[in-house]
């Protein structure tokens, strides 16, 4: 897979068990950039689509395949895309042979209680004779635990937890290195390449001594020059 950016003159190659680093040294131009991805995966600016993914020619709808991280602290694991594919999910699992007896008995009981307080009551009323299971699992309000013990710990499960239920192959993370350690970094590229989900870290300033071995890094530096 490729990334290419209109603000940048290299495109950004994902290969298998290697990390890109981009580190943008000039303030104003990482502000930009962080700007521009953030409008163009939130739809904030439908005109403004700076950057363009790609496999083997093919262009891939970048917030589909991409899933971009601002504030470690505060995913949001039970966001609506996420917890409506989780329900669809469940909804299948309830209509398969295992399933389908509980579920048929179930939503039928569940009819006949309604009807028995609706009899009760004054007005005519009436009800649907099928119930939506995704309607059940609202109620029931189906959602992700996201207690953890560390910001490591969190970051991995809601990596697994995207890929598996949206398909997300590519993680953007802005800065992260400021909240991890050298020894949690390498726990997470990792767990990452195990999972074969790519990474990209979007960061400000460069430290070769802290570059670790499976990192590929861009840097742009304060006068924008593009370095490899």
């Amino acid at each position: 897979m490729n990334l290419y950016c209109q603000l940048l003159e290299q495109k950004i190659i994902f290969e298998e068990n290697k990390i890109n680093v981009l580190y943008l040294e000039n303030k104003a131009f990482l502000v930009k950039f962080i700007d521009s991805l953030c409008k163009q995966f939130y739809k904030k600016e439908l005109s403004l689509e700076l950057f363009t993914l790609s496999d083997e020619n093919k262009q891939l709808d970048i917030t589909r395949e991409t899933e971009l991280i601002i504030d470690p602290f505060n995913l949001d694991f039970n966001q609506k895309k996420i917890i409506n594919s989780i329900y669809e999910n469940l909804s299948k699992i309830a209509q398969t042979d295992e399933y389908y007896l509980k579920t048929n008995k179930l939503t039928g009981e569940l009819i006949n209680y309604v009807n028995d307080l609706m009899a009760d009551y004054n007005l005519d009323l009436n009800i649907t004779d099928h119930i939506n299971i995704i309607d059940l699992l609202k109620i029931a309000k189906v959602h992700i635990n996201n207690e953890y013990d560390s910001l490591l710990e969190k970051l991995i499960d809601f990596a697994k937890i995207i890929q598996e239920v949206l398909n997300i192959k590519i993680l953007i993370l802005v800065n992260i290195k400021n909240f991890l350690t050298e020894k949690e970094l390498s726990i997470f590229y990792q767990e990452m390449q195990r999972q074969k989900i790519f990474i990209l870290l979007v960061e400000h300033k460069y430290d070769q001594e802290k570059t670790l071995m499976c990192e590929k890094n861009l840097i742009v530096d304060q006068d924008l020059c593009e370095i490899y």
